[in-house]
């Protein structure tokens, strides 16, 4: 039981984590995409962790249930809940962290090298001859 709670604050925890960062990119870069892209790089990697866990410290009565994942567990790789299995987690969280910050620290950058208001913008001319 104390595995699982410890498990379920590392989740809560990065999911702020994740949530919060978002939102820090989406005010800097105004891009609904950004937003949208890291919900699905969070669901396709530590979304399932909240049920998972749950199913595997329940005995596996996702069966009963109505979860459908154990075919691709049979015919893929055995899961399980242990250390191994929060590892995985933990590297997943710290590759979109690492994802997330240098996105962060790039908008930041390009957003202070443009120029914020018209007059800075110089004319160009555009000579053509033939």
């Amino acid at each position: 039981m104390i595995t699982l709670i410890l498990f379920y604050t590392f989740l809560i925890v990065a999911t702020f984590f994740i949530i919060w960062l978002a939102k820090s990119i989406y005010k800097n870069s105004n891009d609904f995409g950004v937003p949208l892209s890291i919900f699905f790089i969070f669901y396709f990697t530590l979304a399932g962790a909240f049920i998972f866990s749950v199913d595997a410290y329940s005995g596996f009565q996702g069966r009963d249930w109505g979860l459908r994942y154990y075919p691709i567990f049979d015919r893929l790789f055995k899961v399980e809940f242990n250390s191994i299995y929060f590892l995985s987690c933990f590297y997943y969280s710290v590759f979109i962290f690492v994802f997330l910050l240098s996105y962060l620290w790039m908008v930041k950058r390009v957003n202070k090298s443009l120029p914020t208001t018209s007059t800075e913008i110089k004319p160009v001319a555009f000579t053509y001859e033939l």
